[in-house]
């Protein structure tokens, strides 16, 4: 077979066969053949450069690395929407419309990273993120590198642009965080966080590890083609190997209600995390008549959901040493699923907070994520305390034992200050320092007298840490003041 009919018809079948595994979740071929055709396409491309095209699956992965992500201005810029958080306030949104039985497409409100994906004669040409609506930034290459992203369309419109979210599947942020905590490098917080950050790598090798994906929600612009409803749109785009959202065209508004509810308690369902529902009135025209005030479209809303409130048990309480030696309680909880990460730790503040809200071991609790990152104890379920627990406060006796001096305690408060400055410590690349990303603070619970042996190890690691470090352990006068100051802190709580 002639070498260019052979790497048309490898793209031909690559293309089919990735639209089926990472689209439809139907593979008709085991990664096994896929990987091995996958090498033979990329063996005839490097024996003939010049058949390279940006569209070819080889291209997916591998482009240069960038120094900087170039601006772009949106063609159809890439409005937000007005927030309600109640029934109530979806009911005012429908009464305010005014037309007779109108329809409504009622979605799953995606928490991730809105995007714009452009199409020339049916070929990917470039993809941006949302900025402020109007200009945003060119992510082409890692958009590329996204699987369910089709490079090629069916149909050949002059051009086409679409509007997506990019997400990082829960399983996905769950496997990568294990492999991160092995490593030893600082966990991502959310899967939000974790697909805004890997889409914004200026590598997009970094990118395509992430193993991000999109949902595709709204048809920006189609030369050549004429719609009247936004669910026929959806429609169109499923034809054209676009993975999209989940949708129902509903008119009633108790139907509508319903419906919000109903994907509030089924958020487990997608392989994305959800913040909200997304009500949209689904005729175009109607759309155009209705207008948009200086922020928002007045022909949908987006209902926010409240934070995720799970109950959990209190396994037990201990302290935490921060970067800057402070000292913090937490409790450690059965682990419980919460905003799209497995929780098993929420902080307790101080003294005050817990025995405000008498919090004690063994204890059921009703935990969320505030700001959606950092899980906290909203409340005490009361009447599932069991039986023979006790005040927080009754654990002093089980506290370090100042009278011992302060060097004991010294050492373990160094040991673990040398072990945040191990992974906090600046590091040198291309010549120019930095800072790594801040780890969670690391508990006070650990061998005593270790803090030489720990800085030994840690200077053959990095010479840079171990500078400050030698700053710390000369400053006997400023060292017997913190620890102090920590000790005081201690009498009040546990450490074991």
């Amino acid at each position: 077979m002639d070498y260019r009919k052979e790497i048309q018809e490898l793209r031909r079948t690559l293309t089919e066969n990735g639209y089926l595994y990472y689209v439809l979740d139907a593979p008709t071929m085991s990664d096994y053949e896929y990987d091995h055709l996958l090498r033979r396409l990329e063996d005839l491309e490097a024996a003939h450069p010049e058949e390279i095209t940006p569209d070819s699956p080889t291209q997916r992965v591998g482009g240069q690395t960038l120094t900087e992500f170039q601006q772009v201005t949106h063609a159809v810029p890439l409005e937000s929407l007005q927030d309600v958080f109640d029934d109530e306030e979806v009911c005012r949104f429908l009464e305010k419309i005014p037309l007779e039985h109108p329809a409504y497409s009622v979605e799953p409100k995606v928490d991730g990273l809105s995007v714009a994906l452009e199409y020339r004669d049916g070929v990917f040409v470039r993809g941006a993120t949302r900025g402020d609506g109007r200009v945003g930034e060119d992510v082409t290459e890692n958009l590329r590198t996204i699987r369910s992203i089709p490079m090629t369309l069916p149909e050949k419109l002059p051009r086409l642009i679409v509007r997506g979210e990019v997400y990082m599947a829960r399983s996905v942020f769950e496997e990568i965080n294990a492999r991160r905590e092995i490593e030893g490098k600082p966990l991502m917080a959310n899967p939000r966080n974790a697909a805004a950050g890997s889409l914004r790598q200026l590598d997009p090798k970094i990118a395509a590890q992430r193993r991000l994906d999109i949902a595709v929600f709204n048809l920006q612009l189609a030369e050549g083609r004429e719609f009247s409803t936004h669910t026929e749109t959806i429609d169109y785009l499923a034809s054209q190997h676009f993975k999209v959202i989940p949708h129902k065209r509903l008119s009633a508004p108790s139907d509508i209600l319903a419906e919000i509810a109903a994907l509030g308690d089924g958020r487990e369902q997608f392989p994305f995390d959800i913040d909200g529902a997304v009500v949209k009135l689904d005729d175009l025209h109607d759309r155009e008549i209705i207008g948009s005030t200086a922020k928002f479209p007045k022909w949908a809303i987006a209902y926010k959901y409240p934070p995720e409130v799970k109950p959990s048990v209190v396994k037990d309480i201990v302290v935490q040493v921060g970067r800057t030696g402070v000292l913090t309680p937490k409790a450690e909880l059965e682990p419980v699923r919460l905003a799209g990460t497995t929780v098993a730790f929420a902080t307790l503040h101080n003294q005050d907070y817990i025995t405000q809200k008498d919090i004690r071991v063994g204890d059921t609790v009703l935990v969320r994520k505030a700001g959606e990152i950092i899980p906290e104890i909203v409340e005490v379920v009361a009447d599932k305390r069991p039986a023979g627990t006790k005040h927080t406060q009754q654990f002093r006796a089980r506290r370090l034992r100042l009278t011992e001096g302060v060097d004991a305690l010294h050492d373990r408060a160094v040991a673990a200050f040398i072990l945040e400055r191990q992974r906090l410590c600046r590091t040198v690349k291309d010549g120019q320092p930095r800072r790594a990303a801040e780890p969670d603070a690391v508990s006070i619970r650990l061998d005593t007298g270790g803090a030489e042996a720990m800085r030994g190890q840690l200077r053959e690691q990095n010479a840079c840490a171990a500078a400050d470090l030698d700053d710390l352990l000369a400053g006997r006068q400023i060292r017997k003041q913190q620890i102090r100051r920590a000790g005081a802190q201690l009498s009040g709580m546990a450490v074991r």
